[in-house]
């Protein structure tokens, strides 16, 4: 009983120390973030359009877009 016990814990923290490890291997590497402005909807103007009406509402915490 003891020796299940101590292969289960160790089966246990093995594949913890694993998945740990590949979290930081598989995760989507930052990009620097996207510029909003530089988007293809900024090409057509939504960006544009959403800076104004961001202007109108960004202080009124009851309207929303």
């Amino acid at each position: 009983m003891i020796k299940r016990t101590k292969k289960l814990i160790t089966l246990i923290l093995t594949t913890t120390m694993l998945l740990t490890a590949s979290i930081y291997s598989f995760a989507a590497d930052n990009d620097g973030w996207t510029e909003a402005s530089k988007t293809t909807a900024a090409a057509n103007g939504d960006w544009d359009k959403w800076c104004k009406e961001w202007e109108s509402i960004k202080n009124n915490p009851i309207k929303s877009p």
